[in-house]
């Protein structure tokens, strides 16, 4: 698993809150880049300089149901 996974995994409780129904860009332990479209996150990501980000779509809480499996979200984002 990359690091940039590692750091998604962990912190996927916080992106859920913060970009919940969006697409994000991480790389080097930071959110890069987010929108709505995975294409135009990876293109914004790519033009600041990221190399290899990684990219996911982060479920909104309306839609994860009442009890958020962070781990079963990530595999399926």
């Amino acid at each position: 698993m990359k690091k940039n996974d590692r750091w998604i995994q962990k912190n996927f409780g916080t992106l859920i809150d913060l970009y919940g129904g969006r697409c994000v860009a991480v790389d080097e332990g930071r959110v890069v880049a987010v929108g709505d479209r995975p294409e135009a996150v990876e293109r914004r990501a790519r033009a600041a300089g990221c190399k290899g980000p990684s990219l996911v779509r982060v479920p909104s809480v309306g839609k994860a149901g009442g009890t958020i499996d962070p781990f079963r979200l990530f595999r399926f984002s």
